[in-house]
Order: C-alpha cells, then sequence, then structure tokens
C-alpha cells in the first residue's frame, strides 16, 4: 500500500509527479513538495474541492516561481556595474578632468560631478572595476581600485586592491600620469595617458 492510500486519497499518476518533484526541487520549495506528492481526495462529491485545491497550489507555485525569478534572474548573469569613486572638487585638481587613454584605448575617466570629482573607468566586458578610499593630495588624486574578471575566472590581480596615484603632467595639459602598485606590481613604471579628443 503506497503512502497515498494509506492516507486514503489518490496516488498522482507518476509523470505528472516526476515533473512537480523537479519543479519543486529545482526551486527549493520543500513544503511546496510536500503538498504536492499527494493528491488527496475525500470522496467524489469533493471534486470541486479537490480542484480548488489544485488551483491554489498552482497559484502559490507560480507565485513562487516569479519571486524566485525576481530575485535570482531567471538564471541571466548581468554583471555588475563598475564603481566609481568621488572626492570633493577643488580647483588645484581641475587639470586632471577629462577622459584620457593608454595605448590608443580609453582608459580612465575623471569628471566633475557637481560639487565632486568622479574616478570613473570605461565599461568593459572583461573586468569590472571597483574604486575606493579616494583622496586628494595637493594637486594629485590618490585612490584604491580592484578589478575582477566578469567570468569569475581567477586571475593575479583579480580583487587585489591596487593603489592609484593619477597627477597632472609637469608641461603638457594633454597628459596625465598614472602610478599604479599593488602586491603583485611594486616596481611598474608610471603610465602617461593622453587626454582623449
Amino acid at each position: 500500500m503506497s503512502n497515498a492510500e494509506s492516507f486514503g486519497g489518490t496516488y498522482v499518476g507518476q509523470q505528472q509527479q516526476d515533473q512537480r518533484t523537479k519543479d519543486c526541487v529545482e526551486a527549493g520549495l520543500a513544503t511546496e513538495l510536500k503538498e504536492m506528492i499527494f493528491s488527496f481526495r475525500l470522496d467524489e462529491s469533493s471534486r470541486y474541492v479537490q480542484t480548488a485545491f489544485d488551483g491554489q497550489i498552482m497559484l502559490r507555485q507560480l507565485l513562487m516561481m516569479v519571486v524566485v525569478c525576481l530575485v535570482c534572474g531567471c538564471g541571466v548573469s548581468r554583471a555588475k556595474p563598475n564603481i566609481d569613486g568621488f572626492v570633493p572638487f577643488a580647483q588645484d585638481l581641475q587639470p586632471l578632468i577629462g577622459k584620457w587613454e593608454s595605448d590608443s584605448q580609453l582608459a580612465l575617466i575623471v569628471e566633475q560631478d557637481g560639487d565632486r570629482i568622479a574616478i570613473r573607468n570605461p565599461v568593459n566586458e572583461v573586468w569590472r572595476i571597483e574604486v575606493e578610499d579616494v583622496r586628494a593630495e595637493a594637486k594629485s588624486i590618490r585612490f584604491v581600485q580592484r578589478s575582477f574578471l566578469m567570468d569569475g575566472s581567477t586571475h593575479p590581480f583579480n580583487g587585489v586592491p591596487c593603489d592609484c596615484k593619477i597627477s597632472a603632467h609637469a608641461s603638457d595639459p594633454d597628459l596625465l600620469i598614472y602610478q599604479l602598485t599593488s602586491e603583485h606590481s611594486k616596481d611598474i613604471p608610471p603610465d602617461t595617458m593622453r587626454r582623449a579628443k
């Protein structure tokens, strides 16, 4: 005698049960799984009650699937955006404002954002970049930058805090000096970036 029969109910068809079980397990809905394994019927006259009961279960299951899709994103991986850093605007920092290229590629955006200066990295498909601990020092800006590979793979720089300093070139206003140091790169010479046109 099956468990359903011992409770006086009718056993749900094997294929329907398997699909419902799979749906519940995938959604992590253990309580729904328990309710749906067996279909209870008190007698033939309770057919409409059973239909309403099944409708309530289906409605709850549909609602839970919508909630899971909204929370988890339906399995679609959405990339997190870059995180910008900010420092209060100061006239001494005006020469740093602009879009800066390295090796003919846009590499850094320094722009006035109201009464602040924003340090932004251009969005790309390989790295997500976070800027934090931004501070002005004389005529330069220092910040900590962390880069994360979008695909989750490993790399020596993945998530490593890098100390960065940007300062205006001494004689050319279209050049920016970008110094980066980290635990993996102590002796890298500064990068000279060119103002994007």
